[in-house]
């Protein structure tokens, strides 16, 4: 009897060690002044390949928080290689990662997610599942072993999807979105038929599951966000909501941005920093207003861009009728 007694403590005190041990620890009020100071993001002498081909070599960057940076070159340059680098998903070549001032071998898999979230190129729904269970993995980080998602998480999870426009009103009352503001999504999708929070993953238009992956993203609550060509599948009106909502989480949440994107003028309007690949490990670094010039982006993407001016606005449109590849002298000017 006795016996059975102790093996009882014994194993109350190790699910209370376990419970405790996937709390996140506490943060001092001069630990966030610090952070707030340091860069989010940091490479040191990084050099990144795959397949025997350079993508990027003695890369030295630092983000800070309010920071955009736009990865942008040609296909198969090597941008999401990087990205996946960058979020620890593959090791460099050499040189080192720093996220918050730490590499990822010291902050483990669920401290680097509690700091980093990764928007792929690609959504895997393997398994059947409904829109609001695949947003609420974005809370998974933030959860101990033995905890499950609370009430709380849910409505974490359901402003994420209202701040994408697929807010489920009818099911949680009059929702306001993560900033506050009343969203504009509807329980019924933009279709019609059932609540898109209850209905299953894999009936969702190409659109509709980009921004469910952007939810989940957002659900995550990440101080870097890499988002890997987070435009694709959306329409024109939702590429400038999400662009606009992630730079508004950027700058209110005092987080950092990396993301890939193939459209020039947007890169250039909703950046503010930009990584230009041009291949064989060559990279240029620097101001997207003084980086992204039309003799520049002719050269990265191999075809003459021509510069339009607009007052304050830059807009770069192809040169038609000039050939493959830019001359050159080329700057810009037809």
């Amino acid at each position: 009897m006795v016996l059975i007694v102790v093996l009882i403590v014994v194993l109350i005190v190790v699910l209370i060690v376990a419970f405790i041990a996937g709390k996140p620890a506490p943060t001092s009020r001069l630990t966030r002044r610090s952070e707030m100071n340091s860069p989010l993001l940091a490479t040191h002498d990084l050099a990144v390949s795959i397949a025997g081909k350079a993508v990027a070599r003695d890369l030295n960057l630092t983000l800070h928080p309010g920071e955009r940076l736009v990865l942008l070159g040609r296909n198969g340059v090597g941008k999401t290689t990087l990205l996946h680098t960058l979020a620890g998903l593959r090791a460099p070549d050499s040189g080192e990662i720093l996220l918050a001032g730490q590499t990822y071998a010291a902050l483990g898999p669920r401290g680097a997610a509690r700091l980093r979230g990764l928007l792929p190129q690609h959504q895997g729904d393997a398994f059947a599942a409904s829109v609001l269970e695949t947003v609420l993995i974005g809370r998974h980080p933030h959860l101990s072993r033995w905890d499950w998602e609370s009430a709380a998480d849910e409505q974490i999870a359901r402003e994420a999807l209202a701040a994408v426009g697929l807010g489920d009103l009818a099911a949680a009352g009059p929702s306001q979105g993560s900033h506050g503001a009343p969203s504009g999504g509807s329980e019924r999708s933009e279709r019609g038929g059932r609540s898109l929070a209850a209905r299953s993953i894999h009936t969702l238009s190409g659109g509709e599951r980009q921004r469910v992956a952007l939810a989940t993203l957002l659900a995550q609550q990440p101080r870097v966000y890499l988002l890997d060509e987070p435009l694709a599948h959306l329409d024109l009106n939702h590429q400038i909501a999400v662009l606009e909502l992630v730079s508004r989480r950027v700058r209110e949440e005092a987080a950092a941005l990396v993301m890939v994107l193939h459209d020039i003028n947007l890169a250039a309007h909703f950046s503010d920093r930009a990584l230009l690949l041009y291949g064989e490990g060559e990279h240029e670094l620097g101001d997207s207003a003084a980086v992204l010039d039309a003799a520049r982006l002719s050269r990265l993407y191999g075809h003459p861009l021509r510069l339009i001016e607009d007052g304050e606005r830059r807009w770069f449109v192809p040169a038609v009728g000039l050939g493959t590849l830019p001359p050159s002298n080329y700057n810009g000017k037809v």
